[in-house]
């Protein structure tokens, strides 16, 4: 699992979590099933939150978000298999409607050359 500093700015764009991208509405849908407080929208709050936190308490919510943020990777990667896919069987799909659609065009051009040629 890649680990992210979620406090500072992330990839060129300049976004951070708590911004709107697609890359936060996908980890958000895919985080807030599995453990909402680990939300973009909630992550800020951390901290103030658990103030008065023991080390013991710490360390089992520490446990916690490793099992959650586990379970994201499973779940991300899962959903970008299959978009992968989809992408894939639209590519072939396409490929295959536009040669079809370009041999449609090549045999009409054959018919009008074999009509011209025997009109000449």
């Amino acid at each position: 699992m890649t680990q992210t500093n979620i406090s500072s700015p992330q990839g060129g764009s300049g976004s951070s979590v708590g911004s709107t991208s697609l890359g936060t509405s996908f980890y958000d849908q895919i985080m807030g099933a599995i453990d909402p407080e680990l939300t973009s929208a909630s992550i800020p709050h951390l901290v103030e939150k658990y103030t008065a936190e023991t080390d013991e308490e710490r360390k089992t919510r520490a446990q916690k978000y490793v099992k959650a943020f586990t379970e994201y990777d499973r779940q991300a990667a899962e959903r970008q298999n299959t978009w992968k896919q989809d992408l894939q069987r639209f590519k072939k799909e396409a490929f295959a409607s536009t040669e079809q659609e370009v041999r449609k065009s090549e045999v009409q051009q054959m018919a009008n050359l074999e009509s011209a040629m025997q009109q000449a």
